[in-house]
């Protein structure tokens, strides 16, 4: 179970919802995290899974800041911050749509910079982790949780 998370732009600058086109604000059912001003990084199965690894959508839009979901739509929270733009799908060429199989990853190309606001996860690309084996880490992101609270609202557990 997770709880709501408030302001969660403060708190996590970096999470994005990807739509399930560029023409479009449904939410894709998967989040990802802004690692640089030009991409977002998700999971590869997020986009087919199977015998059809990662066909689609190829082309999509990336929403981040406040924002809420309606009828699994993606709204921006009325008087904060929110930022839209399209991106192109980029998984990894070993992905055969078995997660167990390793390589689930997958980068979203944005058209556009984040704005200034939006700030990239800090990746830990030099040295050992405190997610390694035992450590602690955070699990943000919208969903079903066991509990009857609002799934509509960003949740950290």
């Amino acid at each position: 179970n997770g709880s709501v998370v408030h302001d969660a732009l403060a708190k996590f600058p970096f999470f994005a919802l990807p739509t399930s086109s560029g023409a479009s604000d449904e939410w894709l059912g998967c989040g990802a995290s802004i690692i640089s001003t030009k991409y977002a990084l998700t999971s590869a199965h997020c986009f087919g899974g199977g015998m059809r690894p990662c066909t689609g959508p190829r082309h999509l839009a990336v929403w981040v800041g406040d924002l809420s979901l309606q009828d699994n739509k993606v709204v921006p929270v009325a008087g904060s911050k929110s930022f839209r733009t399209d991106a192109v799908l980029e998984c990894h060429a070993e992905f055969d749509g078995k997660c167990s199989h390793g390589h689930d990853i997958a980068l979203l190309k944005l058209a556009k910079e984040v704005p200034s606001w939006v700030k990239p996860v800090k990746l830990d690309l030099q040295g050992p982790s405190r997610a390694a084996a035992g450590g602690l880490m955070t699990v943000i992101g919208f969903g079903l949780m066991e509990s009857k609270r609002d799934w509509t609202l960003i949740a950290d557990t």
